[in-house]
């Protein structure tokens, strides 16, 4: 895998960066995070949701 690397970073040539790619690691934090609340909220609106009396699901 080092050769193939070591050829592709040969060919690579330096440009520069637009402001949209630069941004990017930036937002992945923020995307995460919301996923994660709407993940959460999604599974936690059933009819069952944190219902202890509530019908069990088989598994």
């Amino acid at each position: 895998m080092a050769p193939a690397l070591k050829i592709w970073a040969a060919k690579a040539s330096p440009t520069p960066v637009g402001r949209l790619p630069a941004a990017l690691p930036a937002a992945l934090p923020a995307a995460t995070a919301l996923l994660v609340v709407t993940g959460t909220l999604a599974t936690g609106t059933g009819p069952h949701a944190g219902d202890s009396s509530g019908v069990r699901a088989c598994r």
